[in-house]
């Protein structure tokens, strides 16, 4: 097993046998890896929104000074 092969790895998973058997603090640790999740997927739509509107009005930009040039 890949545990025993590495006293970090074999200590980290007896930390999570450990954590899981305890419902309140395995309970305590789905909730905080939710509010990372939902923290990450709100500042990456926000980036998403951020860059396609930015090219909207850089577009709208370009054509506004594409016109005036003529």
């Amino acid at each position: 097993m890949l545990a025993e092969s590495d006293k970090y790895v074999k200590k980290a998973y007896e930390r999570l046998v450990e954590i899981s058997a305890d419902e309140e603090k395995r309970l305590e640790y789905e909730a905080r890896e939710k509010a990372i999740r939902d923290y990450n997927n709100l500042i990456s739509s926000g980036w998403v929104r951020g860059c396609e509107q930015g090219r909207k009005e850089g577009l709208q930009q370009n054509i506004r000074s594409s016109i005036g040039k003529k």
